[in-house]
């Protein structure tokens, strides 16, 4: 469960985090969260961003939350691909969805991760490993797709033609979350009824 209420779009955030790292108004911006670790496949990423930018494309950015052993080799491989930002661990996750246009998580296997909860109620376009369980799927903006070298052309396609969630639907987003029975508040609540307490942080 998460406080969807947190992840709400905000077009202050989205205005700042992208004035903070001077990514021009109309490029997409691609976001990864998590660790930095070789089971989650960051480097598809940067391998999606230089197919992005063939032919001088320089309307993407690629911006990765989060830290781990595999840091030093990603920051080297970055090196010479343009708009990748290593934002570190960061307290306002909230603000980096509300900035960027896609989620992308290339991970080789998964859970159900939350982070798609989160950004879900933000209203951010996801795009994600097909290993993951469909049932984290709780709006029409995700996409799942395979992490072979041969998949990487079905990720720019998505990247390239799908579009930008509008201000309205992002605002609207976080209603799939209570709908799915997801949000943290509304779960305490039911569950203080059936028990009589008036405690939270159930989830």
């Amino acid at each position: 469960c998460i406080k969807a209420e947190n992840f709400q779009y905000s077009d202050l955030d989205r205005k700042k985090i992208r004035k903070m790292y001077s990514i021009p108004h109309d490029n997409k911006v691609l976001l990864y969260v998590g660790r930095l670790e070789k089971g989650k496949n960051v480097g598809y990423l940067l391998d999606i961003l230089k197919c992005l930018q063939i032919d001088g494309n320089d309307s993407y950015t690629l911006i990765i939350v989060g830290d781990g052993s595999e840091r030093n080799n990603l920051e080297t491989k970055a090196q010479g691909i343009e708009g990748v930002i290593f934002a570190g661990e960061i307290s306002n996750v909230a603000a980096y969805y509300s900035a960027s246009d896609f989620l992308c998580l290339p991970s080789f296997s998964e859970g159900f991760p939350i982070v798609l909860l989160e950004a879900q109620s933000s209203g951010i376009n996801c795009v994600i490993t097909d290993n993951v369980t469909r049932a984290v799927a709780i709006n029409d903006n995700i996409f799942f797709v395979g992490v072979q070298k041969d998949d990487m052309s079905k990720w720019v396609k998505i990247i390239t033609t799908v579009d930008k969630p509008s201000k309205k639907d992002r605002l609207n987003a976080k209603k799939c979350i209570f709908q799915h029975g997801y949000d943290s508040d509304t779960v305490a609540s039911k569950i203080s009824v059936i028990y009589g307490t008036s405690e939270g942080g159930i989830c």
